[in-house]
């Protein structure tokens, strides 16, 4: 059960403190039911993006599930993960590791290692964490099994298990494993294109993760036909895809430059410069750098051209 799917938020929370209500009007607030119903319109106010609501409300459910002695239940277990997945959102990664840890545990508990899409997005979730702090074989470890968990139980057609492959591809992608990485971003893009998804912020990453491949394959060309299908699908996000915009555009810059055509890569760099610039990006910005840096670079290249040219027009 998740409110928002019932209609506006507001809609959603009259919903839920009607429900509540009644609960405690029958004193029934010390039953997984009223914890459930804690814990849904807690992850309703996570996807308004109400961290701190949501952070209560979970709380509160928690402690339902403990004092009711239903720590053993998949709701439970559900609870967890997402008080984990929030605070992972938010950027505390040390206490969201905690949660997500105990979350894994309290799945074994209830016997829903196997048969859940909640644990398959968990051990996902686990992976992406591991693969921050660099630990890329445990990373992959926990993907594959969730990978595993999603095509035994026929869970495949799902935005979920794009990005799944995605993440699994990024794994191999940071060892400088490129083959092996595309075709888990082939496979992720198949899949945004089958689910129609193609305005979705993960299409357009996985066109470019599998561009990158591509260009570190020397296949500029393919990669260049990608970043464009990109480009306009980050373009479909409005105006919060600005910075992706800029990201893009910086790529294919770099792999013009990286076949050459450095002087064709310079309009995408300035490009790339004056979208970072219209959103106020701070210059001492790690990807404002880079692109500094690679724009120096590029420049270097044109002008060493440009007296090669003169060089050989003088030997004449």
């Amino acid at each position: 059960m998740c409110f928002s799917h019932q209609g506006r938020f507001d809609e959603a929370r009259a919903c839920f403190e009607q429900s509540k209500a009644l609960f405690e009007e029958f004193d029934a607030a010390r039953s997984t039911e009223y914890a459930g119903l804690l814990a849904a319109f807690g992850s309703s106010c996570s996807t308004e993006r109400c961290y701190e609501e949501a952070m209560e409300l979970y709380r509160a459910a928690k402690k339902v599930y403990e004092a009711v002695g239903a720590t053993g239940t998949i709701g439970y277990a559900n609870l967890l993960a997402s008080m984990g997945a929030d605070l992972s959102d938010r950027g505390d990664h040390d206490e969201a590791t905690l949660y997500l840890k105990s979350a894994k545990t309290a799945f074994e508990a209830a016997g829903a290692t196997t048969t859940t899409s909640s644990y398959a997005n968990l051990l996902a979730r686990m992976g992406n964490h591991l693969l921050e702090e660099s630990r890329y074989t445990e990373a992959m470890a926990l993907c594959s099994q969730a990978k595993a968990i999603r095509e035994e139980q026929s869970l495949t057609a799902t935005v979920e298990y794009a990005a799944l492959l995605r993440s699994m591809g990024l794994c191999c992608t940071l060892q400088e494993q490129y083959s092996d990485a595309e075709p888990y971003y082939t496979q992720a893009k198949a899949m945004y294109e089958l689910l129609g998804l193609v305005k979705e912020p993960g299409y357009a990453e996985a066109l470019k993760c599998l561009g990158e491949c591509f260009v570190k394959q020397g296949r500029f060309e393919d990669a260049m036909d990608l970043y464009s299908k990109a480009k306009l699908a980050v373009q479909a996000e409005g105006p919060q895809g600005k910075l992706n915009q800029a990201t893009l555009v910086r790529s294919m810059g770099a792999c013009l430059s990286a076949e050459g055509r450095h002087q064709e890569a310079m309009e995408f760099y300035s490009q790339a410069k004056a979208l970072y610039e219209s959103l106020g990006v701070a210059e001492s910005a790690p990807e404002y750098v880079e692109l500094l840096k690679a724009i120096v670079r590029c420049l270097s290249e044109v002008a060493r051209q440009a007296a090669d040219i003169v060089g050989e027009a003088a030997s004449f």
